[in-house]
């Protein structure tokens, strides 16, 4: 796995490689199930074949008027060893499908698991980029603000040309919440400024203040 994948996209592997496992074990599952169809089949053919042979023998002692027979035929015996493994091969194919369901089940769960893991990666995707987002948004608007204490001194007086405009309107909502971040209304309230833009705001007027002083003396 990637070092840089996050826990959750980590877990969302495992659950496939876990599903991916689980399907190869059914397979080898379904394919003794299968072969034990095949065998009963096998068996059942065989067995018919013998009771037609049979029936044939006395259909032929009926129609020919033959002596009753009271000793078992060679058939007799090959259909009580067909009977029996019949028996044995119907129990097999139950127990293969029963088998084949348990472990479809269990496919199933893992696959839920797996779902649930998938959700768990967007849900911790998800908050991550919302707070990435949150950050850098009141960033933003720590910046702006603080563009605007000082854009006081450079953009209304002195040399405006030195100083480069912005947009004053700028907005950004938390896409989750929907409130504002940075309400463009409050740029013109220095009291809704950001601790950071204010105290900008009183550095540069203790530094301009600095500055009339000494051009005054």
């Amino acid at each position: 796995m990637k070092k840089e994948e996050s826990i959750e996209f980590q877990a969302v592997r495992e659950r496939i490689a876990k599903v991916a496992k689980a399907r190869e074990a059914h397979a080898l599952v379904v394919g003794r199930k299968d072969a034990s169809v095949q065998e009963l089949h096998k068996l059942t053919v065989e067995r018919a074949v013998v009771w037609d042979r049979l029936r044939a023998r006395e259909r032929d002692i009926a129609l020919t008027g033959g002596k009753m027979p009271d000793e078992p035929f060679p058939e007799d015996a090959e259909i009580t060893r067909l009977d029996r493994h019949v028996r044995i091969g119907e129990d097999r194919v139950r127990d293969g499908e029963k088998k084949v369901a348990e472990s479809q089940a269990g496919i199933r769960a893992l696959i839920g698991e797996l779902e649930e893991s998938w959700i768990a990666l967007g849900a911790a995707t998800s908050d991550r980029l919302l707070q990435t987002f949150r950050q850098a948004a009141f960033a933003l608007k720590d910046a702006q603000q603080a563009y605007l204490a000082v854009a006081y001194y450079f953009l209304r007086s002195w040399d405006a040309a030195a100083w480069k405009g912005f947009d004053g309107k700028l907005t950004v909502f938390d896409p989750v919440t929907r409130e504002l971040i940075l309400n463009p209304l409050h740029g013109q309230l220095p009291e809704k400024w950001t601790p950071g833009a204010q105290t900008l705001r009183k550095n540069m007027d203790g530094l301009r203040a600095e500055v009339d002083a000494v051009k005054s003396e």
